[in-house]
Protein backbone atom coordinates (compact mmCIF):
# COMPACT_ATOMS: atom_id res chain seq x y z
CA UNK A 1 0.00 0.00 0.00
CA UNK A 2 1.77 3.38 -0.82
CA UNK A 3 1.44 6.60 0.76
CA UNK A 4 -0.87 8.30 -1.19
CA UNK A 5 -2.98 5.90 -1.65
CA UNK A 6 -3.99 5.54 2.11
CA UNK A 7 -3.69 9.38 2.07
CA UNK A 8 -6.64 10.01 -0.84
CA UNK A 9 -8.79 7.13 0.34
CA UNK A 10 -9.11 8.99 3.45
CA UNK A 11 -8.94 12.41 2.39
CA UNK A 12 -11.95 11.68 -0.29
CA UNK A 13 -13.71 10.14 2.71
CA UNK A 14 -12.97 12.62 5.38
CA UNK A 15 -15.75 15.08 5.15
CA UNK A 16 -18.32 13.24 4.74
CA UNK A 17 -17.34 10.89 7.69
CA UNK A 18 -17.55 14.42 9.85
CA UNK A 19 -20.95 14.98 8.36
CA UNK A 20 -22.25 11.39 8.93
CA UNK A 21 -20.88 11.65 12.22
CA UNK A 22 -22.36 14.92 13.07
CA UNK A 23 -25.90 13.87 11.96
CA UNK A 24 -25.97 10.51 14.25
CA UNK A 25 -23.42 10.78 16.80
CA UNK A 26 -21.60 7.70 16.00
CA UNK A 27 -17.81 8.00 15.77
CA UNK A 28 -16.21 9.06 12.66
CA UNK A 29 -12.85 7.71 13.43
CA UNK A 30 -14.38 4.48 13.61
CA UNK A 31 -16.09 5.14 10.36
CA UNK A 32 -12.86 5.78 8.38
CA UNK A 33 -11.15 2.79 10.21
CA UNK A 34 -13.71 0.85 9.12
CA UNK A 35 -13.93 1.77 5.68
CA UNK A 36 -10.13 1.28 5.39
CA UNK A 37 -10.31 -2.01 7.32
CA UNK A 38 -13.24 -3.49 5.05
CA UNK A 39 -11.93 -2.08 1.57
CA UNK A 40 -8.56 -2.70 2.51
CA UNK A 41 -7.54 1.24 2.01
CA UNK A 42 -9.99 1.45 -0.83
CA UNK A 43 -7.78 -1.07 -2.96
CA UNK A 44 -10.78 -4.10 -2.75
CA UNK A 45 -11.06 -4.94 -6.02
CA UNK A 46 -14.40 -7.12 -5.98
CA UNK A 47 -16.64 -4.33 -4.90
CA UNK A 48 -14.77 -1.45 -6.60
CA UNK A 49 -17.78 -0.50 -8.35
CA UNK A 50 -20.19 -0.73 -5.60
CA UNK A 51 -19.07 2.22 -3.46
CA UNK A 52 -19.99 -0.43 -0.80
CA UNK A 53 -17.47 0.82 2.00
CA UNK A 54 -19.05 -1.52 4.78
CA UNK A 55 -19.29 -5.05 2.76
CA UNK A 56 -22.98 -4.41 3.71
CA UNK A 57 -24.84 -7.47 2.95
CA UNK A 58 -28.14 -7.25 0.47
CA UNK A 59 -30.41 -8.62 2.73
CA UNK A 60 -34.38 -8.64 2.83
CA UNK A 61 -34.60 -5.33 3.79
CA UNK A 62 -32.18 -3.67 0.83
CA UNK A 63 -34.74 -2.36 -1.74
CA UNK A 64 -32.03 -0.80 -3.98
CA UNK A 65 -29.21 -2.70 -6.45
CA UNK A 66 -26.85 -5.59 -5.40
CA UNK A 67 -24.08 -7.72 -6.47
CA UNK A 68 -23.20 -11.22 -5.68
CA UNK A 69 -19.32 -11.54 -4.68
CA UNK A 70 -17.48 -14.39 -3.66
CA UNK A 71 -15.90 -13.66 -0.41
CA UNK A 72 -14.04 -15.03 2.99
CA UNK A 73 -16.11 -15.99 5.82
CA UNK A 74 -14.82 -17.15 9.49
CA UNK A 75 -17.61 -19.79 10.89
CA UNK A 76 -16.63 -22.00 13.48
CA UNK A 77 -13.39 -20.82 13.49
CA UNK A 78 -12.41 -22.08 9.94
CA UNK A 79 -12.38 -19.81 6.79
CA UNK A 80 -14.11 -20.29 3.81
CA UNK A 81 -15.32 -19.11 0.43
CA UNK A 82 -18.99 -18.09 0.37
CA UNK A 83 -20.98 -15.95 -2.65
CA UNK A 84 -23.11 -13.04 -1.32
CA UNK A 85 -25.18 -10.41 -2.63
CA UNK A 86 -23.97 -6.92 -1.41
CA UNK A 87 -25.77 -3.65 -1.79
CA UNK A 88 -24.48 -1.01 -4.59
CA UNK A 89 -24.48 2.93 -3.85
CA UNK A 90 -24.48 5.41 -5.60
CA UNK A 91 -21.39 7.04 -4.18
CA UNK A 92 -19.53 6.43 -1.28
CA UNK A 93 -21.02 9.45 0.79
CA UNK A 94 -24.48 7.63 0.54
CA UNK A 95 -22.19 4.26 1.84
CA UNK A 96 -21.64 6.17 4.76
CA UNK A 97 -25.01 6.90 5.39
CA UNK A 98 -26.77 3.79 4.90
CA UNK A 99 -23.83 1.93 7.39
CA UNK A 100 -25.55 4.51 10.03
CA UNK A 101 -28.84 4.10 9.35
CA UNK A 102 -28.26 0.32 9.16
CA UNK A 103 -26.63 0.21 12.52
CA UNK A 104 -29.60 2.48 14.35
CA UNK A 105 -32.59 0.27 12.67
CA UNK A 106 -30.58 -3.08 13.63
CA UNK A 107 -31.47 -4.29 17.10
CA UNK A 108 -28.60 -6.08 18.32
CA UNK A 109 -26.57 -3.15 18.00
CA UNK A 110 -28.70 -1.12 20.56
CA UNK A 111 -28.61 -4.13 22.66
CA UNK A 112 -25.14 -4.32 22.45
CA UNK A 113 -24.50 -0.57 23.80
CA UNK A 114 -23.93 1.07 20.80
CA UNK A 115 -26.08 4.10 21.43
CA UNK A 116 -25.51 4.31 25.35
CA UNK A 117 -24.54 7.57 25.66
CA UNK A 118 -20.86 6.30 27.51
CA UNK A 119 -20.41 4.37 24.33
CA UNK A 120 -21.74 7.15 21.22
CA UNK A 121 -19.30 8.83 20.06
CA UNK A 122 -16.53 6.93 21.27
CA UNK A 123 -14.26 4.53 18.50
CA UNK A 124 -12.99 2.59 20.83
CA UNK A 125 -16.17 1.42 22.90
CA UNK A 126 -18.30 1.45 19.43
CA UNK A 127 -15.81 -0.84 18.11
CA UNK A 128 -16.36 -3.22 21.20
CA UNK A 129 -20.09 -2.98 20.70
CA UNK A 130 -19.96 -3.88 16.87
CA UNK A 131 -18.28 -7.09 18.19
CA UNK A 132 -20.94 -7.57 20.62
CA UNK A 133 -23.02 -7.47 17.83
CA UNK A 134 -21.66 -9.72 15.70
CA UNK A 135 -20.88 -6.76 13.03
CA UNK A 136 -18.20 -9.02 12.08
CA UNK A 137 -17.04 -12.42 11.97
CA UNK A 138 -13.31 -11.79 12.59
CA UNK A 139 -13.19 -12.73 16.60
CA UNK A 140 -10.20 -10.03 16.21
CA UNK A 141 -12.42 -7.41 14.61
CA UNK A 142 -12.41 -5.11 17.38
CA UNK A 143 -9.35 -4.77 17.85
CA UNK A 144 -8.13 -4.53 14.23
CA UNK A 145 -10.55 -1.23 13.90
CA UNK A 146 -8.99 0.35 17.00
CA UNK A 147 -5.22 -0.29 15.91
CA UNK A 148 -6.18 1.45 12.50
CA UNK A 149 -7.55 4.55 14.05
CA UNK A 150 -4.65 4.88 16.41
CA UNK A 151 -2.16 3.62 14.39
CA UNK A 152 0.52 6.00 12.05
CA UNK A 153 -0.99 5.46 8.39
CA UNK A 154 -4.06 6.57 9.63
CA UNK A 155 -2.91 9.32 11.78
CA UNK A 156 -1.02 10.58 8.62
CA UNK A 157 -3.92 10.25 6.37
CA UNK A 158 -5.99 12.58 8.17
CA UNK A 159 -3.01 15.08 8.61
CA UNK A 160 -3.59 14.93 5.16
CA UNK A 161 -6.98 15.15 5.07
CA UNK A 162 -7.05 18.66 7.03
CA UNK A 163 -4.91 20.02 5.47
CA UNK A 164 -7.02 19.97 2.13
CA UNK A 165 -10.27 20.17 3.87
CA UNK A 166 -9.12 22.11 6.76
CA UNK A 167 -10.12 20.29 10.82
CA UNK A 168 -13.85 19.68 10.54
CA UNK A 169 -14.42 17.58 13.51
CA UNK A 170 -13.56 18.57 17.00
CA UNK A 171 -10.18 17.60 18.65
CA UNK A 172 -10.34 17.08 22.11
CA UNK A 173 -7.44 18.57 22.78
CA UNK A 174 -7.92 21.40 20.75
CA UNK A 175 -7.60 24.43 22.48
CA UNK A 176 -10.65 25.45 20.58
CA UNK A 177 -12.85 22.78 22.60
CA UNK A 178 -12.21 22.29 26.38
CA UNK A 179 -14.74 20.15 27.01
CA UNK A 180 -16.53 19.58 23.30
CA UNK A 181 -19.97 17.86 23.05
CA UNK A 182 -21.33 15.33 20.00
CA UNK A 183 -22.08 18.06 17.61
CA UNK A 184 -25.14 16.44 16.09
CA UNK A 185 -26.43 15.33 19.50
CA UNK A 186 -26.09 18.75 20.99
CA UNK A 187 -27.78 20.80 18.30
CA UNK A 188 -30.81 17.99 18.19
CA UNK A 189 -31.39 18.06 22.07
CA UNK A 190 -31.01 22.37 21.67
CA UNK A 191 -33.85 22.49 18.54
CA UNK A 192 -35.95 19.99 20.63
CA UNK A 193 -35.66 22.23 23.98
CA UNK A 194 -36.10 24.95 21.11
CA UNK A 195 -39.53 23.12 20.28
CA UNK A 196 -40.85 22.74 23.83
CA UNK A 197 -39.82 26.11 24.84
CA UNK A 198 -41.16 28.08 22.28
CA UNK A 199 -44.74 26.08 23.13
CA UNK A 200 -44.60 27.05 25.97
CA UNK A 201 -43.91 30.57 25.82
CA UNK A 202 -46.30 31.01 22.74
CA UNK A 203 -49.43 29.21 24.02
CA UNK A 204 -48.95 30.34 27.83
CA UNK A 205 -51.69 29.75 30.39
CA UNK A 206 -54.36 32.13 29.67
CA UNK A 207 -53.87 32.49 26.21
CA UNK A 208 -55.17 30.07 24.35
CA UNK A 209 -58.13 27.42 24.55
CA UNK A 210 -58.81 24.36 22.62
CA UNK A 211 -60.44 25.19 19.45
CA UNK A 212 -61.63 23.46 16.33
CA UNK A 213 -63.76 24.39 13.13
CA UNK A 214 -65.08 21.19 11.95
CA UNK A 215 -68.05 20.89 13.56
CA UNK A 216 -70.62 22.41 16.35
CA UNK A 217 -70.12 19.79 19.02
CA UNK A 218 -66.77 21.00 19.94
CA UNK A 219 -68.44 23.91 20.96
CA UNK A 220 -70.93 22.65 23.58
CA UNK A 221 -68.33 20.58 25.09
CA UNK A 222 -67.18 21.65 28.68
CA UNK A 223 -64.10 22.68 29.26
CA UNK A 224 -62.13 24.91 31.16
CA UNK A 225 -62.08 28.02 29.36
CA UNK A 226 -63.57 31.28 30.37
CA UNK A 227 -67.06 30.65 28.44
CA UNK A 228 -66.61 26.89 29.02
CA UNK A 229 -66.67 26.31 25.38
CA UNK A 230 -64.43 25.38 22.59
CA UNK A 231 -63.43 28.05 20.08
CA UNK A 232 -64.31 27.66 16.36
CA UNK A 233 -60.94 28.55 15.66
CA UNK A 234 -57.77 26.34 15.15
CA UNK A 235 -55.46 28.97 14.05
CA UNK A 236 -54.99 31.51 16.85
CA UNK A 237 -58.18 33.73 16.23
CA UNK A 238 -60.52 34.72 19.46
CA UNK A 239 -63.83 33.89 17.37
CA UNK A 240 -65.99 33.13 20.06
CA UNK A 241 -64.87 36.65 21.92
CA UNK A 242 -63.93 35.17 25.40
CA UNK A 243 -60.47 36.30 25.24
CA UNK A 244 -58.37 33.11 24.71
CA UNK A 245 -57.37 32.08 20.97
CA UNK A 246 -58.65 28.74 19.64
CA UNK A 247 -55.71 26.09 19.05
CA UNK A 248 -56.23 22.53 18.45
CA UNK A 249 -53.09 19.83 19.51
CA UNK A 250 -51.82 20.19 15.78
CA UNK A 251 -51.80 23.41 14.98
CA UNK A 252 -50.00 23.72 18.57
CA UNK A 253 -46.89 21.35 17.01
CA UNK A 254 -46.95 23.18 13.75
CA UNK A 255 -46.85 26.79 15.21
CA UNK A 256 -44.21 25.92 17.68
CA UNK A 257 -42.10 23.37 15.10
CA UNK A 258 -42.33 26.62 12.97
CA UNK A 259 -41.16 29.18 15.59
CA UNK A 260 -37.93 27.29 16.16
CA UNK A 261 -37.23 27.17 12.64
CA UNK A 262 -38.69 23.92 11.69
CA UNK A 263 -38.93 23.96 7.85
CA UNK A 264 -42.16 22.37 7.14
CA UNK A 265 -43.55 21.61 3.71
CA UNK A 266 -46.83 23.62 4.06
CA UNK A 267 -48.59 26.40 5.33
CA UNK A 268 -50.60 24.13 7.97
CA UNK A 269 -50.50 20.46 9.58
CA UNK A 270 -52.66 18.21 10.67
CA UNK A 271 -52.34 14.32 12.71
CA UNK A 272 -52.94 12.96 9.47
CA UNK A 273 -50.17 14.25 7.37
CA UNK A 274 -47.94 12.54 10.37
CA UNK A 275 -50.18 9.34 11.02
CA UNK A 276 -52.74 7.26 10.04
CA UNK A 277 -53.85 4.65 11.98
CA UNK A 278 -50.84 2.81 13.28
CA UNK A 279 -48.52 3.96 10.50
CA UNK A 280 -46.58 6.66 10.15
CA UNK A 281 -47.09 8.42 7.03
CA UNK A 282 -44.02 9.12 3.90
CA UNK A 283 -44.07 12.91 4.71
CA UNK A 284 -43.50 12.26 8.07
CA UNK A 285 -41.02 9.85 7.88
CA UNK A 286 -38.83 12.12 5.38
CA UNK A 287 -38.98 14.84 8.47
CA UNK A 288 -38.89 13.27 11.68
CA UNK A 289 -37.13 10.35 13.37
CA UNK A 290 -39.49 7.21 14.43
CA UNK A 291 -39.20 6.76 18.61
CA UNK A 292 -41.41 3.28 19.01
CA UNK A 293 -43.71 2.91 22.15
CA UNK A 294 -40.98 0.47 23.69
CA UNK A 295 -38.13 2.92 23.66
CA UNK A 296 -40.13 6.05 24.61
CA UNK A 297 -41.21 3.66 27.87
CA UNK A 298 -37.54 2.71 28.13
CA UNK A 299 -37.15 6.78 28.54
CA UNK A 300 -35.65 7.77 25.18
CA UNK A 301 -37.55 10.41 24.22
CA UNK A 302 -35.94 13.86 24.32
CA UNK A 303 -38.04 16.86 25.27
CA UNK A 304 -39.74 18.35 21.70
CA UNK A 305 -40.17 14.83 20.28
CA UNK A 306 -43.82 14.81 18.89
CA UNK A 307 -46.05 12.22 20.77
CA UNK A 308 -49.14 10.39 19.05
CA UNK A 309 -52.14 9.06 19.97
CA UNK A 310 -55.01 7.26 18.50
CA UNK A 311 -58.91 6.43 19.64
CA UNK A 312 -59.02 2.81 20.99
CA UNK A 313 -62.92 3.29 20.10
CA UNK A 314 -62.63 5.72 16.96
CA UNK A 315 -60.48 7.59 14.42
CA UNK A 316 -59.56 10.59 16.36
CA UNK A 317 -56.36 11.48 16.59
CA UNK A 318 -54.11 13.62 18.76
CA UNK A 319 -49.90 14.91 19.15
CA UNK A 320 -47.99 16.51 21.41
CA UNK A 321 -44.90 18.00 22.41
CA UNK A 322 -43.27 15.56 24.77
CA UNK A 323 -42.10 17.61 28.28
CA UNK A 324 -39.83 15.15 30.13
CA UNK A 325 -40.67 11.84 32.35
CA UNK A 326 -41.68 12.52 36.40
CA UNK A 327 -40.00 11.01 39.37
CA UNK A 328 -41.51 8.05 38.54
CA UNK A 329 -40.78 7.43 34.76
CA UNK A 330 -43.68 8.31 33.46
CA UNK A 331 -43.93 10.66 30.26
CA UNK A 332 -45.61 14.23 29.95
CA UNK A 333 -45.99 16.40 26.91
CA UNK A 334 -47.27 19.57 26.55
CA UNK A 335 -50.18 19.90 23.86
CA UNK A 336 -53.69 21.37 23.20
CA UNK A 337 -56.85 19.14 25.01
CA UNK A 338 -60.55 19.68 24.76
CA UNK A 339 -61.10 20.12 28.03
CA UNK A 340 -58.09 22.27 29.35
CA UNK A 341 -56.98 23.59 26.10
CA UNK A 342 -52.43 23.98 26.27
CA UNK A 343 -51.49 22.44 29.09
CA UNK A 344 -49.32 19.72 30.33
CA UNK A 345 -50.53 15.81 30.40
CA UNK A 346 -49.04 12.78 32.30
CA UNK A 347 -49.24 9.47 30.30
CA UNK A 348 -50.04 7.10 32.74
CA UNK A 349 -49.70 3.56 31.61
CA UNK A 350 -53.40 1.76 31.63
CA UNK A 351 -54.43 5.46 31.98
CA UNK A 352 -56.34 7.73 29.74
CA UNK A 353 -53.76 8.26 27.20
CA UNK A 354 -52.01 4.71 27.11
CA UNK A 355 -54.59 1.95 27.64
CA UNK A 356 -58.02 3.02 28.73
CA UNK A 357 -58.97 5.31 26.00
CA UNK A 358 -56.31 6.15 23.86
CA UNK A 359 -53.07 4.12 22.13
CA UNK A 360 -49.96 5.23 22.72
CA UNK A 361 -48.15 5.43 18.75
CA UNK A 362 -44.39 6.64 19.87
CA UNK A 363 -43.09 9.51 19.29
CA UNK A 364 -41.24 11.24 16.03
CA UNK A 365 -38.42 13.36 16.77
CA UNK A 366 -37.14 16.39 14.21
CA UNK A 367 -34.85 15.89 12.08
CA UNK A 368 -31.91 18.44 12.56
CA UNK A 369 -31.21 19.12 8.73
CA UNK A 370 -34.78 20.21 8.69
CA UNK A 371 -34.01 22.94 10.87
CA UNK A 372 -32.77 26.86 9.58
CA UNK A 373 -29.37 27.00 11.02
CA UNK A 374 -28.58 30.35 10.36
CA UNK A 375 -29.36 31.60 13.65
CA UNK A 376 -29.90 28.92 16.70
CA UNK A 377 -33.29 27.22 17.44
CA UNK A 378 -33.40 29.09 20.77
CA UNK A 379 -32.79 32.15 19.07
CA UNK A 380 -35.27 31.98 16.59
CA UNK A 381 -38.24 30.82 18.80
CA UNK A 382 -37.41 33.91 21.06
CA UNK A 383 -37.52 35.98 17.99
CA UNK A 384 -41.06 34.86 16.96
CA UNK A 385 -43.33 33.86 20.15
CA UNK A 386 -45.11 35.82 22.28
CA UNK A 387 -43.71 39.30 22.54
CA UNK A 388 -45.17 39.17 26.03
CA UNK A 389 -41.42 36.91 26.98
CA UNK A 390 -39.08 39.19 29.12
CA UNK A 391 -36.22 40.47 26.83
CA UNK A 392 -32.97 40.43 27.50
CA UNK A 393 -30.60 43.62 28.33
CA UNK A 394 -29.32 45.36 25.45
CA UNK A 395 -25.51 45.34 25.78
CA UNK A 396 -24.57 47.94 23.06
CA UNK A 397 -23.38 46.18 19.73
CA UNK A 398 -25.58 43.44 17.66
CA UNK A 399 -23.19 41.05 17.94
CA UNK A 400 -23.45 41.54 21.83
CA UNK A 401 -27.19 41.77 21.69
CA UNK A 402 -27.29 38.37 20.10
CA UNK A 403 -25.10 36.28 22.67
CA UNK A 404 -27.07 38.10 25.13
CA UNK A 405 -30.15 36.54 23.24
CA UNK A 406 -29.23 32.85 23.47
CA UNK A 407 -28.21 32.75 26.65
CA UNK A 408 -31.34 34.36 27.84
CA UNK A 409 -33.14 31.79 25.96
CA UNK A 410 -30.40 28.79 26.24
CA UNK A 411 -29.15 29.25 29.60
CA UNK A 412 -31.88 30.68 31.47
CA UNK A 413 -30.28 30.23 35.04
CA UNK A 414 -27.26 32.62 33.74
CA UNK A 415 -28.70 35.84 36.11
CA UNK A 416 -29.47 38.71 33.51
CA UNK A 417 -26.74 41.04 34.64
CA UNK A 418 -24.02 38.44 34.13
CA UNK A 419 -25.23 38.02 30.68
CA UNK A 420 -23.09 41.55 28.56
CA UNK A 421 -20.09 40.43 30.56
CA UNK A 422 -20.29 36.62 29.67
CA UNK A 423 -21.17 37.70 26.06
CA UNK A 424 -18.67 39.24 26.04
CA UNK A 425 -16.09 36.24 27.28
CA UNK A 426 -17.48 34.66 24.22
CA UNK A 427 -17.00 37.29 21.87
CA UNK A 428 -13.16 37.52 22.46
CA UNK A 429 -12.85 34.24 22.42
CA UNK A 430 -14.43 33.58 19.12
CA UNK A 431 -12.28 36.90 17.64
CA UNK A 432 -9.14 34.84 19.02
CA UNK A 433 -10.46 32.02 16.62
CA UNK A 434 -11.20 34.41 13.99
CA UNK A 435 -14.17 32.97 13.51
CA UNK A 436 -17.43 35.74 12.10
CA UNK A 437 -20.51 36.34 14.62
CA UNK A 438 -22.75 34.28 12.08
CA UNK A 439 -20.75 31.30 12.49
CA UNK A 440 -21.89 30.93 16.13
CA UNK A 441 -25.55 28.50 16.54
CA UNK A 442 -26.59 27.68 20.20
CA UNK A 443 -25.45 27.45 23.31
CA UNK A 444 -25.42 24.25 25.94
CA UNK A 445 -24.50 24.50 29.29
CA UNK A 446 -22.20 21.58 31.19
CA UNK A 447 -21.09 20.66 34.35
CA UNK A 448 -17.46 18.00 33.86
CA UNK A 449 -15.17 17.83 37.20
CA UNK A 450 -16.78 20.26 38.92
CA UNK A 451 -16.60 23.15 36.42
CA UNK A 452 -19.21 25.22 34.52
CA UNK A 453 -18.80 24.97 30.66
CA UNK A 454 -20.64 26.95 28.30
CA UNK A 455 -20.59 25.52 24.15
CA UNK A 456 -21.06 27.03 21.59
CA UNK A 457 -22.28 25.12 18.82
CA UNK A 458 -21.42 26.17 14.96
CA UNK A 459 -24.26 26.48 12.74
CA UNK A 460 -23.81 23.22 10.67
CA UNK A 461 -23.43 21.58 14.27
CA UNK A 462 -19.71 21.55 15.26
CA UNK A 463 -18.39 23.02 18.47
CA UNK A 464 -16.35 26.17 17.89
CA UNK A 465 -15.70 26.96 21.72
CA UNK A 466 -16.45 25.83 25.02
CA UNK A 467 -16.00 28.75 27.78
CA UNK A 468 -15.36 28.18 31.56
CA UNK A 469 -18.22 30.16 33.35
CA UNK A 470 -16.36 30.30 36.23
CA UNK A 471 -13.66 32.08 34.84
CA UNK A 472 -16.12 34.51 33.17
CA UNK A 473 -17.93 34.92 36.61
CA UNK A 474 -14.93 35.64 38.31
CA UNK A 475 -14.42 38.42 35.72
CA UNK A 476 -17.31 39.67 36.56
CA UNK A 477 -16.59 40.02 40.21
CA UNK A 478 -13.55 41.72 39.48
CA UNK A 479 -15.64 44.27 36.84
CA UNK A 480 -17.71 44.99 39.98
CA UNK A 481 -14.67 45.80 42.25
CA UNK A 482 -12.98 48.42 39.16
CA UNK A 483 -16.54 50.11 38.60
CA UNK A 484 -19.41 51.94 40.70
CA UNK A 485 -22.00 50.78 38.67
CA UNK A 486 -22.72 46.60 38.15
CA UNK A 487 -24.48 47.78 35.34
CA UNK A 488 -21.24 49.14 33.52
CA UNK A 489 -21.07 47.73 29.84
CA UNK A 490 -18.72 45.87 28.81
CA UNK A 491 -18.76 47.30 25.27
CA UNK A 492 -17.60 50.60 26.64
CA UNK A 493 -14.80 49.47 28.33
CA UNK A 494 -11.09 51.55 26.56
CA UNK A 495 -9.83 49.43 24.16
CA UNK A 496 -12.70 47.02 23.49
Amino acid sequence: MSKSSADAFITRLYPAAVQASQETGLSWELMLAQAALETRWGRQASLADTHNLFNIKADRHWQGPEKQVHVWEVEGGRTRWQHDGFRVYPDEAASLQDRNRFLQTQPRYARAGLFKADTLGDYEHEAQALQRAGYATDPHYASKLIRIVEGPTMQRALTHAQQVHGQLHLDPASPQADQPLQPAESWRAAAGQAVLAAAQQRFAPGTHEYGRADGSWQQGRPNRSPDQRTDPSRDGRDLDGDGRRGIDCSMLVYQSLKDAGFQWPGAHLTTAMLFKGTQTTALARSHFDTITPEQAREQQLQPGDIVMFKSRHGAGQHVGIFQEYDAQGQMRFFGSQVSTGPATVTIKSGGYWDGAQQEFLGALRPRSEHFVRTESPAQTAMATTSPAVDKPAQHGSPWLNTLCQQLHMGCPDIPQQQQGPIAQYLAQRLQALQLAPEQLGHLVQEQHQGRQWLHAIGQQGQALLSADLDKARQGLKQDQQRHDSPQHSLSQRPGL
